[in-house]
């Protein structure tokens, strides 16, 4: 699982869709600390 930590800056949905479409599992979090 990937992680991906939305920070407020930049396109986070980009990433996931590339994710998605690789069938790569993932999900947007705020922290690192929410990847538990």
């Amino acid at each position: 699982m990937i992680g991906i930590i939305d920070y407020g800056l930049g396109n986070i949905r980009a990433f996931s869709n590339v994710y998605k479409r690789l069938n790569i599992a993932h999900c947007i979090i705020a922290s690192a600390s929410d990847f538990g």
